[in-house]
């Protein structure tokens, strides 16, 4: 059985001020198989959302997975609408 524990970090600096960050580790049979531990840090973290916990899941069955991201209806800005033109 796999089971996915999500986490999340949180880092507050007075300098640079406040990150947070998401991540996971996936284990199978109580073992893990992948570790994405979040790293909420000034610089350079870690963070993984749920969406690659479920795509990490499917790759661990050896199944390719092509995701793209589509916007409909997207309202094509035009300078004149703005300044009535």
């Amino acid at each position: 059985m796999f089971e996915i524990i999500f986490m999340e970090d949180n880092h507050n600096c007075e300098t640079c001020g406040s990150d947070y960050a998401l991540g996971y580790i996936i284990k199978k049979d109580g073992e893990i198989v992948i570790d994405k531990t979040p790293v909420a840090t000034c610089y350079d973290g870690a963070h993984y959302d749920q969406n690659e916990a479920y795509l990490d899941l499917i790759r661990l069955h050896d199944i390719e997975v092509d995701i793209s991201h589509e916007v409909i209806n997207e309202y094509e800005y035009r300078f004149e609408d703005e300044y009535n033109v």
